[in-house]
């Protein structure tokens, strides 16, 4: 990936604008697994994303992208990375509450990703979000996995677990 993406025809907005001023859009996989091996490094991904997002600034440049493939079941795997420069933004949580929308609305139980051991602001990413974590460092990198909460197991309607999914951005 050579420069900077863009907001482009090969793009879709989505109908709403996050709390920190990002617009998000439906993305190519591709373009979404360029963004991850440019500012991810040493991570492994799937090649084979399903579905991907962006998160744009008001210049319409790719600022972070997020995407998930289901890799069994009620299993899926998600990867989010924003550009260095956006990072105190918040776009990552905002980033990681639309993945946890997504893959609920498939079903999901439990969703996995992986960052690298040294990486502090992904470790507080994780800790932020009021559900069931377990990690297990291997290495360079930090293997994760969130259990999502599910209608069927107590919570008394979608919008509860809606609102247990969703991680508290913090200004």
């Amino acid at each position: 990936m050579s420069g900077r993406q863009r907001l482009g025809a090969d793009c879709q907005v989505a109908p709403f604008q996050s709390a920190s001023g990002a617009l998000f859009a439906t993305i190519p996989t591709s373009t979404a697994h360029d963004l991850f091996r440019r500012f991810s490094t040493g991570l492994h991904f799937p090649p084979d994303w399903e579905d991907a997002w962006g998160a744009f600034d008001d210049s319409n440049d790719l600022m972070g992208a997020c995407a998930i493939v289901q890799t069994a079941g009620t299993s899926f795997r998600a990867h989010v990375t924003v550009v260095p420069e956006r990072r105190r933004l918040q776009i990552a949580s905002e980033l990681l509450a639309l993945v946890i929308d997504r893959v609920m609305e498939r079903g999901a139980r439990t969703l996995r990703g992986s960052y690298q051991s040294g990486a502090l602001g992904a470790h507080r990413l994780v800790d932020r979000l009021e559900l069931t974590s377990a990690r297990r460092t291997s290495h360079d990198h930090v293997e994760v996995v969130i259990l999502l909460p599910s209608v069927e197991v107590g919570y008394p309607d979608r919008a509860e677990a809606d609102r247990i999914a969703k991680p508290t951005l913090v200004s």
